[in-house]
């Protein structure tokens, strides 16, 4: 058995494998003898083993003989002269048996006398020509004592080949006792003799090889602890040993060299380590000091601002009058400069807002009275001021007039001019925070009511303002979760040319059918719906949902009429950055043509910001689409602006129709509103239309399109359906 010695003397190594291989042979040597002589004397041991099982087995074959034997006797017994064939058959059948096991047992071993078998045969022959010769119509009483009498023969003959069995039996059973004791004896003296040779091995191989090997264990361990010692051995030891002495001691000396060279590098490598944890501590003194800091404008960070105001809130209970406020500020509209002019351009906003802040700031502090202001950016386009040590609860929203005011001149930003405005939340710290938390979340509060209320507003935090956020929020969540279940719907109010009295469009209009409440009217959930902001999310929806049904009627009802859908759009759809590519996907997924899709604003939304609105009609207008003002006349159109704007639809509102009814003096108004269309190359529809007596004013006014529960209330789109495949018709102008 090779070993690795390839840091031995090559002579060495050869005399320890050889001294190893005499070892391992003569144990290998014995093992193999002990095995020999166990395999002969286990074969011996099987073989009378065997020789056993096979008298044992015929000794049960004769035991079946003499019980068969005994069967004939019986039967032999109770025949008589005038016994039938049947009786004779049961005789014939045990003799046929008790033939065959007679032939079985003569063509084995036969470990028992041969004479008294082939007697039983004898006896066993005469019984069966007897018996066949009744079967065969033989009655003879003499013939009959015959039988009986070869029966009583065989059955003794019988009984002496048992004695015979039980005799072989007995023996072999002797034989293998004898030999399984002889053989364990043999075992005993082999086991003795090879442990006897292995414990002299044992100890020649101590004496000249394990003790000197421990001796030099013993000698390397003080080696290792610093001492000069050569290894010395006792006489007789082997050479082989003697030369591994030699070879340690120079062993020693060159671990003590290399030792040497080691705890040089080491002390290196300390140096190196103190070196490096130096620069690292330096490292995290400026990681520390940036996680106060925000790492893109500088201002402080929101860490660092609600430290600040723990400490507010300590020197507040250490003297009475002590006031502070936070002011939470969200730039308006910064989510579409990111969205639509890239990150890059949103960053660089950021800063300058945060700079014309801390400008302003520095000037405040010599105009209002207050010990200290923080400025700290809090979020992505989140600001947040702290105003310590103020003399009065007014001097708080005037800065956050004059942060609003900061805001109002334009930023000019890589060529681009960018206008924004702010959403400022106020909590004063005694209107009941206790805590830095507690404050940061009332100023929060505030903000978000800000915005809600729309862009550019401030907002002091009253008592009960979260739990309206709260429940604000409670609101959106109910808003989008029945939007994911499938509670919205939406159904469908046909709008009827006037001049061929055939539905030429549906208007789609939103249903919610909650589980719980039951049918929400749109008057509750729409305003809910843009308060919290999910009327993006459900006026996309439904803008795929009425393209698509507008696809599926068009190809089912493939009769040449142009059929359209109008669809109502929030001001926080046409707000939105990615308004425009959205109609551009649907239209694409939808497959129906763009001139087929009718785009309701509201005239507030269209007026509040036309310059801005502007620009998204003029896109909308481009891809194909038409735009409707609806509810005209409810607000305070500037004409100055209706005519530069994309508009190719006035939707007079159903309170014009109320009043239509009530005084015909509204007539001149809806003419007026048709004149003032026609100038501006618009069309006209009327909403509310309700009776036969309506129809027929409005088209005499020269309206183009008109609407109301006369014609139809809002419908599902299978009875929708139902009306376009009837070709529903109403009486047309003229």
């Amino acid at each position: 058995m090779p070993i690795n010695t390839g840091y031995l003397d090559p002579g060495l190594s050869v005399r320890i494998q050889h001294h190893l291989s005499i070892i391992l042979f003569v144990a290998v040597v014995g093992a193999i003898s002990l095995a020999a002589a166990v395999g002969v004397l286990m074969g011996g041991l099987e073989d009378a083993a065997l020789v056993y099982g096979r008298a044992v087995d015929q000794h049960r074959q004769v035991e079946q003989l003499v019980a068969e034997g005994g069967a004939l006797l019986d039967t032999a017994a109770g025949i008589t002269p005038r016994s039938g064939t049947e009786s004779f058959g049961v005789a014939d059948r045990v003799i046929t048996q008790s033939m065959a096991t007679l032939t079985d047992l003569r063509r084995a071993d036969v470990l028992f006398d041969p004479q008294t078998l082939l007697n039983a045969r004898l006896a066993l022959d005469r019984c069966r020509d007897l018996a066949n010769g009744r079967s065969v119509g033989v009655q003879h009483p003499d013939d009959l004592e015959v039988f009986r009498r070869s029966a009583a023969q065989y059955v003794s003959a019988l009984a002496e080949v048992e004695l015979s069995a039980v005799a072989a039996v007995s023996h072999q059973g002797r034989s293998v006792a004898r030999r399984r004791r002889v053989i364990m004896l043999l075992i005993g003296a082999i086991c003795f003799a090879y442990l006897a040779l292995i414990e002299r091995v044992r100890h020649w191989t101590t004496r000249h090889l394990i003790d000197p090997m421990q001796n030099l264990a013993d000698t390397a361990r003080q080696i290792m602890t610093g001492k000069t010692i050569s290894p010395l051995l006792e006489a007789g030891h082997t050479e082989e040993l003697t030369t591994l002495a030699g070879m340690l001691s120079s062993f020693a000396e060159t671990l003590k060299t290399n030792v040497r060279t080691r705890t040089a590098q080491v002390v290196r490598q300390k140096e190196l380590l103190e070196t490096e944890v130096r620069v690292r501590r330096r490292a995290e003194q400026e990681l520390r000091y940036s996680a106060l800091r925000d790492r893109l404008t500088g201002l402080c960070s929101r860490d660092l601002l609600m430290d600040r105001i723990g400490q507010c809130f300590a020197r507040a209970r250490g003297r009475d009058g002590c006031r502070f406020a936070l002011l939470v500020v969200d730039v308006d509209r910064f989510s579409e400069v990111n969205d639509s002019l890239g990150r890059l351009i949103g960053d660089q906003l950021v800063i300058a807002v945060a700079d014309r802040f801390r400008s302003w700031l520095e000037e405040l502090a010599m105009v209002i009275d207050v010990e200290s202001a923080s400025l700290a950016r809090i979020g992505g386009d989140d600001f947040a001021v702290l105003l310590d040590g103020l003399a009065t609860r007014d001097d708080a929203g005037a800065v956050a007039q004059r942060l609003e005011e900061a805001l109002a001149e334009p930023f000019h930003l890589q060529g681009n001019t960018l206008n924004v405005s702010a959403s400022v939340g106020i909590a004063l710290a005694e209107d009941g925070a206790e805590t830095a938390e507690e404050l940061m979340r009332n100023a929060d509060a505030a903000m978000h009511f800000a915005k809600a209320g729309g862009k550019g507003r401030l907002v002091v935090f009253r008592p009960g303002m979260s739990d309206e956020v709260s429940a604000r929020d409670d609101r959106a969540a109910a808003l989008r979760r029945a939007l994911d279940l499938g509670h919205f719907s939406v159904v469908y109010q046909p709008i009827v040319s006037l001049e061929t009295g055939r539905i030429c469009g549906f208007e789609a209009l939103t249903r919610w059918d909650d589980p719980d409440r039951g049918p929400v009217s749109p008057v509750e959930f729409i305003p809910e719906a843009e308060e919290t902001g999910v009327i993006v999310e459900l006026g996309r929806w439904v803008l795929r949902q009425a393209c698509r049904q507008l696809n599926s009627w068009q190809g089912e009802l493939a009769d040449g009429r142009h059929l359209s859908i109008a669809v109502n759009v929030s001001q926080h759809q046409l707000a939105h950055p990615t308004f425009v590519k959205e109609i551009r996907q649907v239209l694409r997924e939808t497959g129906i043509k763009a001139a087929d899709l009718k785009l309701e604003i509201t005239e507030s939304v269209i007026m509040e910001k036309p310059d801005e609105v502007a620009d998204v009609l003029g896109q909308l207008r481009a891809l194909g689409t038409e735009i409707h003002m609806d509810d005209f006349g409810t607000g305070y159109s500037s004409l100055s602006y209706l005519h530069r704007l994309p508009i190719d639809v006035l939707k007079i509102d159903r309170a014009f129709m109320n009043s239509l009814s009530a005084n015909t003096d509204y007539a001149d108004v809806v003419h007026t509103v048709v004149a003032l269309a026609r100038t501006l190359r618009m069309r006209v529809t009327v909403e509310g239309v309700e009776s036969e007596e309506q129809l027929v004013q409005v088209r005499a006014l020269g309206c183009d399109f008109a609407q109301g529960f006369y014609f139809s209330e809002p419908v599902e789109p299978d009875e929708a359906r139902a009306m376009l495949v009837a070709k529903r018709r109403w009486p047309a102008a003229a």
